[in-house]
């Protein structure tokens, strides 16, 4: 499982700024919506009626309640079918995975949409779920502007499940786009979404860091899908001065073509400088990153104090952090 390449990774963030500019109310707060209880209380029987239930549950933790909206049940024949990719082509199937499920379907009538669901999308809590929050981004999008002249068709799947994560939708969805299943061959990975896991762990992770939500969610994830999330993390950390950016003007950063992202390093790395090309400067010691490397060295210390055990090699590694530490200190001031 490999991180998206910069390719890919610029077109995420370029396409969800974009998305971002349309959700401008500052009192709207949308949260994680998560697979339990808490946000899905109701008794699911998989009759048309827990489905339209379902989608009301969306609609309300989307705070997209003011929609009207009716379901049509589709047989479809009971099989997936192809779906559209990123601008990055990152989007195939994974393995021998069944491809995941083209657009859902939405029709503007006269005073209500009307999305239609594919029976083969009904088959696992997960897939249902994940395509009606998908179908849902698609109305969010067609009632903020419709599609962007500039985005090509076969990138409209992967711009409503982008959306769909910046409605709160990013843990149901990447649920939906890593899962081990058995058949007649054996172990096999199905995929319910265009985007691959990789790709909606760092949609996610930008949405959580975007809105500084800090209430934990992993637990919520299965395990491929925690250890991407992981990842995408780290690239967030890595690219702090991006995110501001984001939360600031994000038609900005939607309309920036020389867009600069940065590799993603554990903290120290970032704060020493090291396995990067370039020189170390200035620009590494912003405010998150100088703050985070003081309050771990202050943490550090106050371990190494409560041990009667000394290592030399530790000592040696403390007087140069020490050093690095007080040499950042008096560039800041000469600032």
């Amino acid at each position: 499982m490999e991180f998206p390449s910069d390719t890919t990774v610029r077109w995420l963030v370029h396409r969800t700024a974009a998305l971002l500019t349309r959700q401008q109310d500052p009192n709207v707060k949308r949260p994680v919506v998560l697979p339990n209880g808490e946000f899905f209380p109701d008794d699911f029987d998989g009759d048309a009626g827990s489905v339209n239930l379902l989608f009301w549950r969306l609609q309300e933790h989307g705070k997209l309640t003011d929609l009207d909206v009716e379901l049509r049940f589709i047989d479809d024949g009971g099989a997936a079918s192809g779906a559209g990719c990123c601008s990055a082509g990152s989007c195939g199937t994974q393995g021998n995975a069944v491809a995941p499920a083209p657009l859902p379907p939405v029709v503007r009538l006269s005073d209500a949409y009307r999305v239609d669901v594919l029976l083969s999308q009904a088959r696992k809590p997960e897939t249902l779920t994940a395509y009606l929050a998908t179908a849902l981004a698609r109305i969010h999008i067609e009632e903020t502007g419709g599609f962007d002249e500039s985005w090509p068709e076969n990138e409209w799947r992967s711009t409503c499940e982008l959306a769909a994560i910046t409605l709160g939708f990013g843990v149901l969805l990447a649920n939906a786009s890593y899962m081990f299943s058995k058949g007649c061959g054996g172990v096999h990975v199905d995929r319910a979404t265009a985007l691959q896991v990789t790709e909606i762990a760092l949609g996610l992770a930008i949405f959580v860091a975007h809105h500084e939500i800090t209430s934990s969610f992993t637990n919520t994830l299965d395990p491929t899908q925690r250890a991407a999330m992981s990842e995408a993390k780290l690239w967030v950390d890595s690219n702090q001065k991006l995110i501001r950016r984001l939360r600031r003007d994000p038609a900005e950063v939607a309309r920036d073509e020389m867009l600069e992202v940065q590799e993603a390093k554990p903290w120290l790395a970032r704060v020493l400088g090291l396995g990067g090309k370039k020189k170390r400067n200035l620009e590494v010691f912003d405010e998150d990153g100088f703050s985070q490397f003081e309050a771990e060295m202050k943490r550090r210390k106050t371990q190494s104090a409560d041990s009667k055990k000394t290592d030399g090699s530790i000592d040696d590694l403390r007087a140069l952090v020490d050093e690095s530490l007080e040499e950042v200190r008096a560039s800041r001031e000469q600032v």
